[in-house]
C-alpha cells in the first residue's frame, strides 16, 4: 500500500481544511465531526471460540459547529422545515503550495439532515456566539470510498423500487 507522501514535513491541519455545506463554502465552521460505525455481531456454534462475525449493522454520526451568521446562512439556504431537509457536506483537505509536489488533496463526503440544534452564550465570555448542529447522516465516503458494504435492495419484490426509493432519498 503506497504511504501517502511527506512533504517538507508538512501534514494537514485545520488551516488545510474547506468545508461546503449544500454546495457552498463555509468559511465560519469552527468544528466538524464524523464517524463510520458498523457493529458486527459474533456467530458462535458448540465450543468457547466465536466461529465468524456477521457483516454488523452501519451507522454514522456527525456534528458541526458554526458561528452564528454562517448558520444563519446554511438555514436560509435550506428554507423551511430545514431540519427535514437533506444536504451534503464536503470536507475537503488541502496545503497550497504541497499538492503540487505530491501532497494528497483528501476529500470526504456525506449527505446530511440537522436533527438537533443547540445554541449557548454565556456573561463574562468573549467567544464568538455559535451553533452546533447535530447531524444524521445516510451516506459518508471517506476520501471517496464507502467504509460501509453495499446495501441490497430496499425493495420489497423488485430491485428498480428498491434503487428508485434510494434515489429519492439521495436526492440523485
Amino acid at each position: 500500500m503506497p504511504a501517502f507522501p511527506l512533504v517538507n514535513g508538512v501534514r494537514h491541519s485545520w488551516t488545510s481544511v474547506e468545508i461546503k455545506i449544500g454546495g457552498a463554502v463555509i468559511g465560519g465552521v469552527t468544528e466538524i465531526n464524523y464517524a463510520p460505525k458498523l457493529d458486527p455481531s459474533k456467530a458462535r456454534g458448540a465450543g468457547p471460540l466465536i466461529a465468524g462475525l456477521t457483516t454488523g449493522l452501519a451507522d454514522y454520526s456527525a456534528d458541526v459547529t458554526l458561528l452564528l451568521a454562517e448558520y444563519n446562512e446554511v438555514q436560509t439556504m435550506l428554507g423551511g422545515a430545514f431540519m427535514t431537509a437533506f444536504f451534503d457536506i464536503e470536507t475537503s483537505y488541502s496545503d497550497e503550495g504541497y499538492t503540487g509536489s505530491g501532497m494528497p488533496i483528501i476529500t470526504d463526503w456525506m449527505k446530511v439532515r440537522i436533527s438537533e440544534v443547540t445554541s449557548a452564550a454565556s456573561n463574562g465570555s468573549a467567544d464568538a456566539i455559535v451553533r452546533k448542529c447535530t447531524l444524521v447522516p445516510i451516506d459518508m465516503r471517506l476520501n471517496g470510498v464507502s467504509p460501509m458494504p453495499n446495501q441490497p435492495s430496499m425493495a420489497v419484490g423488485a430491485l428498480g423500487a428498491g434503487v428508485n426509493i434510494g434515489r429519492r432519498i439521495l436526492g440523485i
